[in-house]
């Protein structure tokens, strides 16, 4: 077996046929369409053509007559107003809006951000009892918060304040009890997936007409986008007339992003990914209360003082999560991830607020999910749960509640409070549930993908694939599977990024890909996004690859295939105590790394092996240990979380103790040590012949690489100087010290160094053949 393909979803032959011809779309469009729930031609309009005049009325959604009328009798009394909010992106342009909208109502309104550290998410009594003393409220507005408070606002009102409580997460099954609550999820009568944002937008339109809300509209859109609600429906229009908004340039805070992210249309993959995490930063490590002015000032040094400070902040909050991140992976490497089906972890130093990023990126990483923990004050062990698509991790803390403190959460992330005396029979019971519940098909690799690339989808095919922006939850950026495709990739310029051109309008992209250029010779199933590309006059479509799997492999030319049998790196390597060989143990589809060096040793594997494995050449497919067959493994290959290593040619004794030491494994070797008369015929003869093709080498600049993968592809690619010959030339230099890594990547020499190459166990070693 290797990696599985599944369609997203699938779509109507008939419907999409339809679709095609009164709408005068392309095929590919009509068929995402169709697999994307828009099933008639009405709603395909709506979809390609998101209009204000869609927008539905904001009384049908529920408690919108009774926050109205609440929230006028505030107005026609110049009441005291708080705005109670979230402090992420939601939250914050949920306060944005309102407090914006409000200002040239009232004359006293204010809001208030709570910190995540003091304070924590959500309502708290106590503060807004504390904001009362120094000056009176008459009236309190919850915006993304608040739908789970009912002892909170009890409190509040017994305090003679009045709440409005405005939210779209999952309400309680006992709603406050004699409070105003305007929630679309609690009957879902209408429209029901809003961001708390969304629900202010619509609280606007409802108090003063659609024509004031959509004045707000695009931080309505930033929140929505932000907040991962489906970009369908009502948030589809919202994302849409939002992004047209910033980027006509009529707004302050619009103006000032597309400049710091050096663009001229923002799209809705720079809300996710750009600003997005940078104002969440801030709610996760700091103060978040800055970002309102972000969007309430008309000042731009203030403006741009803000964005300086989000910067900042996420600079932080990334050295952070890769601390966490690293200290993880050197953790794993002695967590049995072949046994444990969740991975569990706790450390006092780490950081709380970057616990669920670094989780997340962890559950992607070895599909499974990942529970990590910190001391709070009181002595617990305070964590974030993430999981993968088919395994719900609230069910899983459910079913283990007597061994937490607390929890809540949903399907896909949670947090959770253990005891530290509690955390091992904690990890050991919610792992035992998952095993026992969850089949070992879960935890397979799965690649998604919408349609598959053929001849048929041209540049015109790519502009109308377009008009599906903005992309996002439930309407992801289409993905195409190009199957067993084996392109002509080569180097851009002088960086690690690869392109190949198999049409002359269509250039495929592989971004920092040339530690993988070994694969790319071979045939690969390719996962694509396709963009419209101008450059120079000259239109084309432009192909990035998203992901890849080895489909087929090519018999590698044979001088190359010894040189990367040698493994010279390995010679460079401190020493570690030799492996004793022992037999397989074996699991379903975890642990096992069968290693070949020949082409017929890979193959009598793939051919003969029952069970699941992965495929690879070079790189492994990912960190997670599935078990793979990897074909001349690159001098990068990670070998730590595998439980048994297998090699079916006999490696040499330099490489198989690097591998020891590189790895917790037991080591199984068998077959013969291939490629000895290649290496003789291939290496240099004399000491004058290792200096003439250094100087060869150097004369044509080949040593001019940013990386070691990047110098591979040079020397192997270069028709002056056998492969061989330079890159164990390359290698004895590197180990006597005449080529040295440079500072800021790649190569640089030190030729006042006089050196004797009989002083290099490389050279010695090529000797013997």
């Amino acid at each position: 077996m290797a990696v599985k393909y599944l369609k997203r979803q699938e779509y109507a032959d008939t419907l999409s046929d339809e679709l095609s011809k009164k709408l005068c779309i392309s095929k590919p469009v009509a068929r995402l369409l169709s697999s994307r729930g828009v099933n008639t031609v009405e709603a395909a309009e709506k979809f390609l053509s998101p209009d204000k005049s869609y927008f539905i009325n904001p009384f049908e959604l529920y408690g919108m007559n009774a926050a109205v009328e609440r929230i006028n009798k505030a107005i026609s009394l110049n009441e005291s107003v708080l705005i109670y909010g979230d402090y992420d992106c939601d939250g914050l342009t949920a306060i944005s809006i309102l407090y914006t909208f409000l200002k040239d109502k009232i004359d006293k309104v204010s809001y208030y951000v709570p910190n995540r550290h003091s304070d924590g998410y959500g309502l708290h009594d106590i503060v807004v009892e504390d904001l009362t003393k120094n000056e009176g409220i008459d009236l309190v507005i919850t915006v993304d918060c608040g739908i789970t408070s009912k002892n909170e606002v009890k409190c509040i009102k017994e305090m003679g304040i009045d709440v409005v409580v405005t939210d779209h997460h999952e309400p309680i099954p006992e709603l406050i009890p004699d409070g105003i609550v305007l929630n679309p999820k609690v009957d879902r009568k209408s429209f029901s997936d809003y961001c708390g944002a969304g629900v202010v937008f619509k609280l606007v339109q409802a108090i003063a007409g659609l024509d004031e809300a959509l004045k707000y509209v695009g931080i309505a859109a930033l929140g929505t986008i932000a907040d991962i609600v489906p970009l369908v429906g009502e948030n589809r229009i919202i994302a849409k007339l939002g992004l047209d908004q910033m980027n006509a340039g009529r707004v302050l805070y619009a103006r000032r992003i597309s400049a710091c992210l050096k663009k001229e249309t923002i799209a809705s993959q720079d809300i996710m990914f750009k600003v997005a995490p940078r104002i969440n930063a801030l709610g996760r490590l700091r103060d978040a209360t800055p970002v309102v002015s972000l969007f309430t000032s008309d000042d731009e040094k203030v403006v741009d003082k803000i964005l300086e400070t989000l910067e900042e902040v996420n600079k932080e909050r990334q050295i952070l999560c890769e601390k966490v991140v690293a200290d993880i992976m050197q953790k794993l490497k002695s967590y049995d991830l072949v046994e444990n089906r969740v991975i569990a972890m706790y450390d006092k130093s780490w950081n709380i607020g970057v616990l669920g990023i670094a989780a997340s990126k962890l559950a992607e990483v070895f599909n499974r999910p990942v529970m990590l923990f910190t001391f709070t004050e009181d002595g617990l062990l305070k964590g974030s749960a993430r999981s993968i698509s088919k395994i719900n991790i609230f069910d899983c803390l459910s079913c283990v509640k007597d061994y937490v403190v607390g929890f809540g959460g949903h399907s896909a992330a949670a947090g959770v409070s253990v005891t530290e005396d509690g955390f091992d029979i904690f990890t050991s019971k919610i792992n035992e549930y998952v095993k026992k519940t969850y089949d070992i098909s879960c935890f397979l690799p799965e690649v998604l993908y919408d349609l598959e690339y053929d001849e048929s989808i041209d540049f015109a095919t790519v502009t109308d694939v377009r008009r599906l922006e903005p992309f996002g939850f439930m309407n992801p950026e289409p993905l195409f599977l190009a199957r067993n495709q084996k392109y002509d990739f080569s180097e851009i310029g002088n960086t690690e990024h690869l392109k190949a051109n198999p049409k002359k309008d269509v250039e495929v992209v592989a971004f920092s890909a040339m530690k993988n250029f070994k694969e790319f010779k071979n045939g690969l199933n390719y996962i694509l996004s396709l963009e419209n590309k101008t450059f120079r006059s000259k239109v084309y479509t432009q192909a990035v690859v998203k992901s890849h799997s080895v489909e087929s492999v090519e018999k590698e030319n044979p001088e190359i295939s010894a040189i990367e049998y040698l493994h010279l790196e390995s010679f460079l390597a401190e020493k570690t105590q030799k492996p004793a060989y022992n037999t397989s143990r074996g699991n379903e589809i975890f642990g096992t790394l069968y290693i070949a060096f020949t082409y017929d040793s890979y193959y009598n594997l793939v051919n003969t092996k029952k069970g699941f494995y992965l495929c690879a050449v070079g790189g492994a497919f990912s960190l997670n240990p599935y078990n793979t067959v990897v074909l001349s493994p690159d001098e990068k290959f990670d070998f730590s979380y595998y439980n048994e290593i297998v090699f079916l040619d006999k490696p040499t004794d330099e490489y198989l103790s690097y591998v020891n030491g590189a790895s917790k494994a037991k080591i199984n070797v068998s077959g013969e040590a291939p490629f000895g008369d290649e290496i003789r015929r291939f290496r240099c003869r004399s000491i004058d012949e290792y200096r003439d093709v250094y100087k060869t080498l150097k004369r044509l600049n080949l040593f001019n690489a940013t990386s070691l993968p990047t110098l591979k592809y040079k020397l192997y690619d270069n028709k002056i100087v056998s492969p061989f010959k330079a890159l164990s030339t390359f290698y004895i230099m590197y180990e006597l010290g005449v080529i040295k890594n440079a500072e800021n990547g790649g190569f640089v020499f030190d030729e006042k160094t006089k050196v004797n190459l009989e002083n290099s166990k490389i050279y010695n070693f090529l000797e013997k053949y």
